[in-house]
């Protein structure tokens, strides 16, 4: 495969990308604005009082040059999200909700004459973001299935193996339309190769290097060998360099949280690590926080609803109390009490062999509680925890003392989760890992939604839980 003509592609496409965005929100705008000033529904929108188009020409100007920057800034231009409509439709929505609520202030800002029509705003949300979906959904199909596709994913050599290369090769072989292609790999010693896919060609050793290159056929050099010496780093560098290659190193010493790595300057020295955490910054705890008390309120006012008709059915089934409380590990480990309604028989001595979940079908745990527990009813008064402070509505599930005590001696990062809020519903747990379920997955998701936390993806996560309340158990434990 010829790179330099690849890369012609992908620079056209780009160029594609944006002069198509710019017609379609011209093309909304406009539709937008004889929808508010000149359709049948204007006499009920404004006063008799009807705009001539050439008076927004300033407005039209703005917004098109406006969102095309939003875009930008949102990452849609880049090839990589491109190639994966379902994280490019989320960053166009977030963008074009972003612009509008932007260019509304800086027209209240600036002042801006004519002033500037709310319904028309309104109008041209709704039409450029359905409108450049579909554009892009058109794009990306015609990506996936032109002859040219090929010259839009990255041609990728390895250098070493290691248990994440094998995780992202196996990982891009699932992916319907991936970005980059790992064609090859060198290893010091090629016949040491029984820890490879089967469909891996081995090209060589390290020595091959320089002739591989020389070839033209390879776009990102990828090293994962930690044990390379660091001035033969500086000199593989300096050949990619060279030969107008991309150089990149696996961040093995790393886990976990590595969209938060930044490069700083200390005294001169240069050094690589993790970063603030999105719920770490200020005001992303006051907008979280906010949504908490509102959630909160609304949650509560459900449970004085349902708790007269759960206390009789619990008192009917069970003579005891009707709620339950547990002391949980919240928020940098210190330890809170979580309130349930009660679920199980009062006499219920506590079973080390359930310290992290209960089976289905627990004999200890009464009708109505297994009820509760399947449509999560029962963590109803957890919403009175939310407005203390001690809960938020999403993030990862509060455990036990004892159950942190012994999951972190074994499980790596597992105490990275406590530095945040412990949830009422969380990534893990919409994505079925919850009870029983496998710890490490568990803690997985964890450490993805801390590392990639906004409001849009606690929104998401709000939504899946109540529109699918019953959650699938995956990969339960077994008992040794």
């Amino acid at each position: 495969m010829n790179v330099t003509r690849a890369r012609s592609w992908r620079r056209r496409l780009g160029t594609i990308s944006i002069v198509g965005d710019i017609f379609v929100t011209l093309l909304c705008l406009l539709a937008a604005f004889f929808l508010r000033f000149h359709s049948p529904i204007t006499p009920y929108l404004t006063e008799g009082h009807i705009r001539h188009l050439s008076q927004y020409n300033i407005h039209l100007l703005l917004m098109v040059m406006s969102l095309v920057l939003f875009l930008d800034l949102m990452g849609v231009y880049d090839m990589s999200r491109m190639l994966r409509f379902r994280q490019l439709a989320i960053r166009i929505m977030k963008a074009v909700s972003y612009w509008s609520i932007f260019y509304m202030g800086l027209c209240m800002l600036l002042a801006l004459s004519p002033t500037i029509s709310r319904v028309f705003v309104f109008f041209s949300l709704i039409l450029t973001m359905a409108a450049l979906l579909i554009w892009r959904f058109a794009l990306y199909h015609w990506m996936r299935r032109s002859s040219a596709s090929p010259w839009f994913i990255e041609r990728v050599l390895v250098v070493g193996w290691s248990t994440e290369i094998n995780q992202l090769y196996e990982g891009l072989k699932r992916s319907p339309f991936p970005h980059y292609h790992i064609n090859g790999c060198l290893l010091p010693d090629p016949k040491s190769n029984e820890n490879l896919p089967d469909d891996l060609e081995v090209l060589g050793n390290y020595e091959r290097i320089s002739s591989l290159l020389e070839q033209g056929d390879f776009e990102t050099v990828l090293l994962c060998d930690s044990n390379l010496a660091p001035e033969k780093v500086g000199d593989l560098s300096n050949l990619c360099g060279r030969h107008y290659v991309n150089f990149k190193v696996v961040a093995s010493q790393f886990q976990v949280l590595l969209s938060t790595l930044e490069i700083e300057s200390i005294r001169g020295v240069t050094v690589l690590g993790a970063h603030q955490l999105p719920l770490e910054r200020p005001m992303n705890r006051i907008l979280k926080r906010s949504v908490d008390i509102l959630g909160g309120i609304i949650g509560l006012c459900l449970m004085v609803l349902l708790t007269p008709i759960l206390a009789i059915l619990i008192k009917r089934e069970s003579k005891g109390a009707i709620f339950y409380s547990q002391t949980r590990i919240g928020l940098n480990g210190e330890p809170f009490r979580i309130y349930k309604f009660r679920s199980m028989r009062p006499d219920v001595v506590p079973d080390p062999k359930y310290a992290v979940g209960l089976p289905e079908d627990d004999p200890r745990v009464l009708h109505i509680g297994r009820f509760m527990r399947s449509y999560n009813l029962d963590e109803l008064p957890q919403f009175w925890n939310i407005l203390l402070g001690d809960m938020s509505l999403v993030g990862p599930r509060p455990e036990r003392p004892h159950n942190v005590d012994q999951l972190s001696q074994y499980i790596p990062f597992y105490n990275i989760r406590h530095c945040v809020k412990p949830g009422l519903t969380g990534w893990a747990a919409i994505n079925g890992y919850r009870g029983d379920s496998c710890l490490e997955s568990r803690i997985r998701y964890d450490l993805d939604y801390l590392e990639h936390w906004n409001l849009w993806f606690d929104a998401y996560i709000m939504v899946c839980t109540l529109l699918k309340p019953r959650f699938q158990i995956k990969e339960p434990q077994k008992d040794d």
